[in-house]
């Protein structure tokens, strides 16, 4: 695989600013070769107009909108989820399919609210089952969280809380 194309792609999936010497271990180079390959990159996105930019942040790299471009799409932007509702999801994850009435129960009246955010977003179907709902996750909510099924989901949870130090 092409070392710039590593770089671009793990500027791209990082959320937060990535340190020089973390994309230095990734492609196996030393420091100055891996910031030529920014350069390069860099004046790609340049070239083409790209609205997308790579700056750096003492010695650590991301990618972002250009400032012009950043407001035109806010609306579009991810926002995240508050520990609360993430909660109540986890709940949803591992119970469904769950009434409502059930999961209000678990996690107490915020869950009504919790539901809607979630139903807005789009990350779980609700539907009707007698005088309650029955709730489980969607497509979109694999999506968000890159995984094809929920059992990948709980297998990555459980992988992730096993290296995890008690």
């Amino acid at each position: 695989m092409d070392a710039k194309r590593i770089i671009e792609a793990a500027l791209f999936i990082s959320s937060k600013p990535v340190p020089v010497y973390r994309l230095c271990e990734l492609v196996s180079m030393k420091k100055s070769e891996v910031e030529r390959l920014i350069e390069e990159l860099r004046k790609e996105y340049e070239e083409r107009g790209s609205p997308i930019e790579i700056i750096e942040i003492d010695e650590r790299y991301t990618m972002q909108l250009k400032h012009e471009y950043a407001e035109a799409v806010r609306e579009f932007a991810p926002t995240d989820l508050s520990s609360s509702v993430l909660r109540t999801l986890a709940v949803i994850v591992s119970k469904q399919p769950i009434k409502q009435s059930d999961l209000v129960k678990i996690r107490g009246n915020k869950a009504y609210e919790h539901i809607e955010e979630l139903e807005r977003r789009k990350l779980i179907e609700v539907r009707p089952f007698g005088r309650t709902k029955l709730i489980r996750t969607s497509r979109v909510f694999l999506e968000y969280f890159g995984v094809k099924n929920v059992e990948e989901l709980k297998k990555k949870i459980e992988e992730r809380l096993s290296h995890e130090k008690p």
